[in-house]
C-alpha cells in the first residue's frame, strides 16, 4: 500500500507544506510539491491517521485539526454575540472531552468558560454529561445548540437571536468528531495541555478571565514535571511564572502562531520546583524581585527555564523527566545535576559537603554558563 512506502523526506516536506498553506487538500499538495494525484492522496490519508487532518466528512472539505490551525484575525472581537457563540461552543467542547474522559470537569474552568455567570454549575453538568451526551448521545454541534436553547429559555442569551444558531454550527464544524473513551495517561496529559493553550487563545480573542493561575486549573499536578530544592519543599514554584506563560501565549497568538506552537512552549516551560519559604521570599521581594517575571532579556525558546532560580542561587534537583541540568561550562559539559548543584567537583573528582553552603552553591552556579534546556 503506497501509504507505507512514501519516502520519509517527502512525508516531512508534505507535512510542512500542509502546515504552511493551512490547506489539507490533495489538489493543493499536488500543486505545491508537483506530485502525482496518487502520491498526494496517499500523503493526505497518512496525515489523517496522524490526526494532523480531521477525517473527511461527506460533502465537506478536509480541515486541519484545530491544534494546528493558525489564527488569522488579530483584532479581539468586541461583538457580544460572537463572544457568546464562542463561549457556548467552548463550553460544549469542554464537557464533550470531560464526557470522553469520565470526568465532571473542574468547577473553576466551567465558571470561566460558560457564557453567562448565572448559568449554574450543577444544571450544566447534568444537562451536558447526563442528558445531552450521556443519555442522548448528541454530537458536539447538537449539544451546543441545545445549550444555547436552554440559555435562551432562561433569558440568558443575546436579545438578537438572528443567525446565532448558524454561527454555532459554523464554530462547531472544526471540532466535530466521534467520541473516544479509551485514553492513556500520555493522551490525557496531551489533551490537558491543548485545552490550556485553547483557553489562552480565548483570552486573546474573546476576553475571558485572565487569571494567571489557569495552568493549575487545567493541568493535573501529576502531568507537570517537578523538581525539589535542597533547602526545603514548602512551596511549589513555577520556574517560569504563570503570568509569563500567559503573556507569552498571548504574544504567540498575536504573531499568528498555531495552537500547537503554544502547546510546545507550555510543555517546555511549565515546570515546578518545590522550594523553601525563605527561597520564595528571595524570589518575590527586593529590588531585583522575580516574582512574576523572568530575568531581563530571557527568551522562552532558547534560554534556561530555571534562570530565575539560578539568578537567586537556589540549588535544586531537576524533575525526573529532565536528565541533566541546563547549566553548562566548556570543561564540565558532562556534569550531572548532582555534580553541579549538590557539591561534587566533577573536574577534580573530590567530594565536598553533601549540604554545601549558599556561598558554595553560588560559586558553582555563577561559574557555569547556561545555554538552555536540552
Amino acid at each position: 500500500m503506497m501509504i507505507n512506502i512514501l519516502a520519509p523526506d517527502l512525508i516531512d516536506k508534505a507535512r510542512i507544506a500542509v502546515l504552511q498553506t493551512q490547506s489539507p487538500s490533495v489538489a493543493k499538495l499536488q500543486a505545491t510539491l508537483r506530485l502525482p494525484h496518487s502520491q498526494a492522496n496517499a500523503l493526505i490519508a497518512r496525515f489523517e491517521q496522524e490526526r494532523l487532518i480531521l477525517p473527511a466528512r461527506p460533502g465537506r472539505e478536509r480541515m486541519l485539526h484545530p491544534r494546528y490551525r493558525r489564527m488569522h484575525v488579530r483584532v479581539i472581537s468586541h461583538d457580544p454575540r460572537m463572544v457568546y457563540v464562542r463561549r457556548v461552543v467552548e463550553t460544549a467542547l469542554f464537557f464533550f472531552e470531560m464526557w470522553e474522559e469520565g470526568n465532571d470537569g473542574y468547577s473553576t474552568i466551567i465558571h470561566f468558560l460558560k457564557p453567562r455567570p448565572s448559568a449554574g454549575l450543577t444544571p450544566l453538568r447534568k444537562r451536558f454529561l447526563k442528558e445531552w451526551y450521556g443519555r442522548d448521545g448528541m454530537p458536539l454541534t447538537d449539544a451546543a445548540l441545545s445549550f444555547h436553547r436552554w440559555l435562551r429559555a432562561q433569558d440568558l442569551c443575546p436579545i438578537d437571536n438572528d443567525g446565532i444558531e448558524t454561527a454555532i454550527r459554523t464554530e462547531c464544524l472544526i471540532h466535530e468528531r466521534d467520541p473516544v473513551f479509551s485514553h492513556t495517561k500520555e493522551i490525557l496529559r496531551d489533551r490537558a495541555y491543548v485545552r490550556l493553550a485553547g483557553y489562552y487563545r480565548q483570552m486573546y480573542s474573546n476576553g475571558v478571565n485572565r487569571d494567571t493561575r489557569v495552568p493549575d486549573y487545567f493541568i493535573l499536578r501529576e502531568f507537570i514535571p517537578q523538581g525539589t530544592s535542597l533547602e526545603g519543599t514548602q512551596h511549589p514554584e513555577h520556574v517560569v511564572p504563570c503570568a509569563v506563560l500567559r503573556d507569552t501565549a498571548m504574544s504567540y497568538f498575536e504573531q499568528e502562531r498555531s495552537l500547537d506552537q503554544v502547546v510546545k512552549m507550555l510543555e517546555r516551560c511549565l515546570v515546578i520546583v518545590w522550594i523553601s519559604l525563605p527561597e520564595k521570599d528571595t524570589l518575590d521581594t527586593g529590588t531585583e524581585a522575580l516574582k512574576d517575571r523572568m530575568p531581563t532579556g530571557w527568551n522562552e525558546e532558547s534560554d534556561c527555564i530555571y534562570q530565575r532560580l539560578h539568578d537567586k542561587n537556589i540549588a535544586f534537583t531537576l524533575p525526573a523527566e529532565r536528565a541533566r541540568c541546563p547549566l553548562r561550562t566548556p570543561t564540565a559539559v558532562n556534569a550531572t545535576v548532582e555534580e553541579l548543584l549538590i557539591g561534587t567537583d566533577s573536574l577534580s573528582g573530590s567530594s565536598t559537603d553533601p549540604h554545601p553552603s549558599s556561598e558554595a552553591r553560588s560559586r558553582k552556579i555563577d561559574t557555569a554558563g547556561c545555554n538552555g534546556l536540552g
